[in-house]
Order: structure tokens, then C-alpha cells, then sequence
């Protein structure tokens, strides 16, 4: 018998713009300060925690398993298991309904999950260069530019997200114009309410190391006044 799962509180940073002002810092970083408000705001010790499954997809090497390591940043103890999950888009999507199901089951009682990107830390890659290039010149490819394709070139049939979208709107009868008047309409929505103050409660302030120490970024950056 699966057992009743409660969503109890959540957080998040403001959303930047692509190479603007949470650049500076890596997923992990202005994520574990997220996470650490989090269980501050729920009055939850690391220890309490039994499980932390991450959503992730642009994620290299150097922050490999964000999960684990926002964890770390955060006091969580090593034995307590964390994973990330990427499934494109829905990757932080799959990885509450991953924790719903550990709950669900009785396996764990207590999950942090973790939605990060970081598209402005979107490493480039140079395929070969391991083994050297003997005759001809490396290619650098851009993983943020590969990412838009979900690996499909690797089955032969190579679709740009965009064009993925647009098959979609097409298949399900959805116009330009209707897209066009409900970005309008959700962009609208956005700006009042951060005028009126709305996202207060889930945002929270990161402080962005800068030349003179550190600025506070707390204000989402793309909707545009």
C-alpha cells in the first residue's frame, strides 16, 4: 500500500539571464545557497534528510552528480544517497516524481529536490583531444548548442528543439499568433508580479561575487519592463 506524499515547502533563486548576473557562479553554488534557506525555512537539520535527488542537464565533470555535491555545500551527511536525473526539459519534473515515488513506497520519509541549470556555465568540449589531433585542427563544440539537439544525432535523425516545438504547435493545431498573445500575456503577468512584490516569499537573495566584493541579485531578469 503506498503511503500519502506531502509537498512541504519550496525555494528558489532568481532567474538569470544567459551570461548576465549569476554568471560568476556555478549551479551548485547559487544552488546550495537555495537549498541551505530551504532547511532553514522549514527548521530542518541536514541530518534529517534521507534522501536529495537532483534535475539537471547541463551539468560537466567538475559538478559531477550536482545532487551529492549541494549536499556537501550544505552539511547533509556523506551517507545519506543523492543522485541527479536528466531528462532534458523535465529533469527537475523527474526528479519529484522519482522522490514522490521513494516516499510513496515507504523507502525514505524526508527528500529535498533539486531543479539547477546554469546555461552561462555550458562548458565547450573538444572531441579527440585525449588521443591528440595528428593531422587537422580540433573542433570546439559548444555543449549548450549540442544540448538543444537531446543527443538525437546519436540515433541519425539529428532535431533541433525548436523544430521538436514547432512539429508540436502543428500536430496540435496551436498558431503563432496564439503562442505570440499568451507570451504576451504571461510576460505581462510576470512584471506585476514582481512590481507588486508577489515572489517574495520563494525567491531567495544570492550574493554574486563582483569586483567591489559582492552584489545581491534577488529580481528575475528577464522579463523586460
Amino acid at each position: 500500500m503506498s503511503r500519502d506524499v506531502f509537498l512541504v515547502d519550496g525555494l528558489r533563486s532568481p532567474i538569470g539571464k544567459f551570461g548576465a548576473s549569476l554568471k560568476p557562479l556555478r549551479a551548485t553554488e547559487f544552488g546550495s545557497t537555495v537549498a541551505a534557506a530551504l532547511l532553514d525555512r522549514v527548521n530542518l537539520e541536514p541530518e534529517a534528510l534521507d534522501l536529495i535527488i537532483g534535475g539537471m542537464v547541463l551539468q560537466d565533470m567538475t559538478e559531477s552528480n550536482p545532487a551529492r555535491i549541494v549536499g556537501m555545500r550544505v552539511g547533509v551527511p556523506h551517507d545519506v544517497p543523492a543522485f541527479t536525473v536528466n531528462m532534458q526539459c523535465c529533469s527537475s519534473m523527474a526528479a519529484l516524481i522519482q522522490a514522490t515515488y521513494q516516499i510513496a513506497i515507504g523507502a525514505v520519509d524526508v527528500v529535498m529536490v533539486l531543479g539547477l541549470e546554469s546555461m552561462s556555465n555550458a562548458p565547450h568540449m573538444v572531441p579527440g583531444s585525449r588521443w591528440g589531433h595528428k593531422l587537422g585542427s580540433g573542433v570546439f563544440l559548444d555543449t549548450l548548442r549540442e544540448c538543444t539537439f537531446a543527443g538525437s544525432g546519436m540515433w541519425g535523425d539529428p532535431n533541433d528543439m525548436i523544430n521538436v516545438a514547432e512539429n508540436h504547435a502543428e500536430v496540435d493545431g496551436i498558431s503563432r499568433q496564439q503562442m505570440d498573445e499568451y507570451a504576451i500575456v504571461s510576460h505581462e503577468r510576470a512584471l506585476a508580479a514582481i512590481a507588486a512584490g508577489r515572489f517574495g516569499d520563494e525567491v531567495v537573495p544570492i550574493k554574486v561575487p563582483s569586483r567591489r566584493g559582492s552584489v545581491v541579485f534577488d529580481v528575475d531578469e528577464n522579463p523586460r519592463a
